[in-house]
């Protein structure tokens, strides 16, 4: 009941919030505006209050107002692509996950959507988050968690060929670990910003993921919610299923009990005290 009652709370702050402006995923400086990305995650929170609590007539409305919204103030009427804002006909990266969330767009929309940010925001294989002006100084560098954005965005419109090779070149640019920082110089290959980025590895994980349930599946397996997806990955969490799961996938098992050396005594001393962790016995 108490989760029941925070999650209808979420729709009810959507419900009075949603058509307010706000400073968007990348909290830009300058106005409040109407993000057309922030407007279709309003869109998804209610569409998933709808899937989780059954048919409500309320949300329903709010749904379709909000989508309908969308499509209204958030096209362009030149280029047929969502725009950044609706009142700035250019583009941001965030809408590079709008396959990902399905939002019932047009293809033809989802389409232009995605040539747009590739004509406006990528430079070579490296992608901006937005060019328009967010009042700071100076230039910044293309956010490498945008560039495996592109490459999910490429695999949901059928571009399976350009994905698989965007990823691979991505993959080269990690450093001698694997490891990858916030930004890219798209010039020298320079890393800038926070090193390590877990948003740039949480973005390069979810790439391979859809990577291989779009070869073990086709396009198919792509669609629907980001949990459609996980169910479809992971197959199976527990017991003899999970087992043949894991070794499908890898062609081995690992261990089927933990070791002792992975459990914990029952007892501790004080709270903060360094626990005593048992070895394996000899053999």
């Amino acid at each position: 009941p108490p989760e029941r009652r925070l999650l209808r709370s979420m729709v009810d702050y959507v419900t009075a919030r949603w058509d307010d402006p706000d400073q968007g995923i990348w909290e830009m400086r300058g106005p409040p505006r109407h993000h057309v990305y922030g407007k279709i995650m309003a869109w998804v929170a209610v569409d998933r209050a709808l899937r989780l609590f059954g048919p409500c007539r309320e949300w329903s409305r709010l749904r379709d107002r909000i989508y309908d919204t969308v499509l209204e103030h958030g096209v362009d009427g030149r280029s047929d692509h969502l725009k950044l804002a609706f009142d700035d006909a250019g583009v941001d990266a965030a809408l590079l996950m709008i396959p990902k969330l399905d939002f019932p767009l047009p293809d033809r929309i989802l389409e232009a959507t995605v040539d747009a940010v590739e004509r406006q925001l990528k430079q070579g294989d490296y992608v901006y988050r937005y060019r328009t002006e967010d009042g700071l100084p100076g230039n910044e560098g293309a956010f490498l968690m945008c560039s495996f954005w592109l490459v999910d965005a490429l695999l949901f419109l059928g571009r399976e060929a350009q994905a698989r090779a965007l990823y691979e070149r991505l993959l080269r640019c990690g450093n001698d670990l694997g490891l990858y920082s916030k930004e890219i110089e798209p010039d020298t290959g320079e890393f800038l910003g926070n090193f390590p980025q877990a948003f740039t590895h949480l973005a390069l994980i979810e790439s391979a993921s859809h990577l291989d349930l779009c070869a073990r599946g086709g396009p198919a397996a792509l669609r629907g919610t980001q949990a459609d997806r996980a169910r479809l990955d992971v197959e199976a969490t527990a017991g003899l299923k999970a087992i043949w799961a894991a070794f499908k996938k890898t062609r081995r098992v690992g261990r089927l009990r933990s070791s002792r050396a992975s459990i914990l005594p029952a007892t501790h001393a004080k709270c903060g005290d360094k626990p005593q962790i048992e070895s394996d016995p000899k053999p």
